[in-house]
């Protein structure tokens, strides 16, 4: 199985300490390759809500050439995605909002429905349920 991981955080702290628990105890089961792409790293330009997007296409998105095509291979190329970010005011941060806003036009045509998924946060105190919910 491979698995990618697309991690919304500033920085690398807890969120990825337990993502790499989670990997460890995936590996115990069986075969298989984990993958990190650290959104934080990526060139990922702000949605500008023009809805080109939905109602045109994805391919006309006025940002098209920035690092979601990457994201959007390497998603393709996986049979899985763990989807990790920490819980910042009952959310994810604005690294992993901004790709998420980038990638709303997906709600309308799914396109992943045959993979797996697993979401992954961690907080200081509220909001966890809702960051989940929003991962």
């Amino acid at each position: 199985m491979k698995v990618l991981v697309i991690h919304g955080s500033p920085h690398k702290g807890h969120t990825l300490k337990l993502t790499n628990k989670f990997e460890e105890a995936v590996k115990k089961y069986g075969e298989a390759s984990f993958e990190y792409l650290s959104v934080n790293e990526l060139d990922i330009k702000m949605c500008r809500g023009c809805f080109n997007c939905i109602t045109k296409g994805e391919e006309l998105c006025p940002n098209k050439n920035d690092d979601v095509k990457l994201v959007l291979k390497k998603l393709d190329e996986a049979d899985g995605a763990i989807f990790s970010a920490p819980t910042y005011m009952y959310n994810v941060p604005a690294v992993m909002k901004k790709l998420i806003d980038r990638l709303s036009y997906l709600g309308h045509r799914p396109r992943f429905t045959d993979k797996y998924a697993v979401a992954i946060s961690t907080t200081c105190g509220v909001g966890l349920k809702e960051a989940l919910k929003y991962l």
